[in-house]
């Protein structure tokens, strides 16, 4: 272990085993839904449990305690910066409950000091597994329950904004939104407004929140 990177043990796969499978959760489907757009939105996904990361002041042997404080997942792309802080987030939620964050490869990513306790974490790589189709439980017809990420409310905040501004749209007009993931469309587009997920949901649900009734287009 190399302290000056960060004080942390790993523990391979052949070493321990763990009950959290994501393929038995909603997690995969969250994560699809969530994090894929387009087409991508519908491939199957593979996991693949990789590691697990133990993080804390001083390395110790004996019973792991939690919770934690510090250990923040910072999240950098193209110039813009993401925190995610698990200790906070599970401080509120219930005993039973698991924080997490996925993203894509490329994304650089570190985690900040735990200043108190130890941060346990289990890392899964993802894969899409063109082979497969996503089965019928797979695809999310009412898309599970997630909490309101900081997308949302960053979205709305802006948008709110937006519309304040006495220089956008001064003599009125229609704005418009592209969705971006892909549905089944039927006879009418009535039944889409159940099925949005991701971004497509953002931006419904805070426009709905800000007092508009958004239609939608073919």
């Amino acid at each position: 272990m190399d302290e000056t990177y960060r004080k942390a043990r790993k523990m391979d796969t052949n070493r321990f085993s763990t009950p959290l499978v994501p393929d038995h959760t909603d997690l995969i489907k969250i994560v699809r839904d969530y994090l894929l757009e387009g087409t991508d939105s519908t491939r199957k996904i593979k996991v693949e449990l990789y590691k697990l990361n133990v993080y804390n002041v001083r390395i110790s042997c004996g019973r792991v305690s939690n919770p934690h404080v510090g250990g923040a997942l910072l999240l950098r792309h193209r110039g813009q910066e993401w925190t995610f802080d698990s200790a906070s987030v599970l401080a509120v939620a219930q005993p039973s409950s698991v924080a997490y964050a996925a993203f894509f490869s490329d994304v650089e990513h570190e985690v900040v000091p735990v200043t108190s306790g130890h941060r346990v974490t289990l890392t899964y790589n993802l894969y899409f597994d063109d082979n497969k189709r996503p089965s019928a439980k797979d695809l999310v017809l009412e898309p599970p329950s997630a909490p309101q990420d900081e997308n949302e409310r960053m979205f709305r905040s802006a948008f709110e904004a937006l519309l304040k501004n006495p220089e956008f749209l001064p003599d009125g007009g229609t704005l418009g939104f592209g969705l971006r993931h892909v549905y089944q469309v039927e006879h009418t587009l009535e039944h889409v407004y159940s099925l949005l997920k991701g971004s497509d949901a953002t931006v419904y649900q805070s426009v709905r929140a800000l007092g508009f009734e958004p239609t939608k287009r073919k």
